[in-house]
């Protein structure tokens, strides 16, 4: 036993690590820091240079038009109706344009019912529609990715659908590159 409670030992050990950061940082001084500051800056730098020159983006095609269908499920009709060929198509509220609507396809939501005997049948909610969305614009192709200002296209990923007068969410059901 030391005759120091717990709370006293704990406060010396802060000290002592307090003081050796302190030492540390001291060692250092300005010059010592800002080589530190340096040479991290410049590897940031020398990695985002090889990546731009060597990695997935230099492998990218020049710009091309691609064609992507987002399916939204759920939309009650009023909603549905705001969708129209030709509204401008944003995938964040920051306003990245990536294509028009070019087509679009609304009908009643389908839903799956069961029986009394436990047959499954397929019928349709008629106070919701189910549209299938396609947008065009341009994109950047290669090495089996889609990327249309930085993200990303994907089958099956869910995908924010913005514009003037409605913001949906879906999922991407098809990528067409013309």
């Amino acid at each position: 036993m030391t005759g120091q409670s717990d709370g006293e030992q704990e406060d010396r050990a802060g000290q002592a690590t307090r003081g050796s950061d302190r030492q540390m940082i001291e060692g250092l001084g300005d010059g010592g820091l800002k080589r530190a500051i340096l040479i991290t800056a410049g590897v940031v730098i020398a990695g985002a240079l090889l990546l731009a020159f060597f990695g997935v983006g230099a492998q990218l095609t020049q710009s091309r038009r691609v064609a992507i269908v987002v399916r939204v499920d759920q939309i009650p009709p009023e909603v549905a109706s705001q969708i129209r060929v030709g509204d401008p198509a944003f995938t964040d509220v920051a306003g990245v344009l990536i294509g028009q609507v070019t087509k679009v396809d609304s009908r009643p939501e389908p839903r799956t019912t069961t029986d009394s005997a436990g047959g499954v049948h397929l019928s349709q909610d008629l106070t919701n529609r189910q549209v299938d969305v396609t947008i065009e614009g341009d994109g950047r192709v290669g090495a089996g990715l889609v990327i249309i200002h930085s993200q990303a296209i994907l089958a099956g990923r869910p995908f924010s659908l913005i514009s003037h007068h409605y913001y949906l969410a879906g999922t991407l059901v098809s990528v067409h590159v013309r």
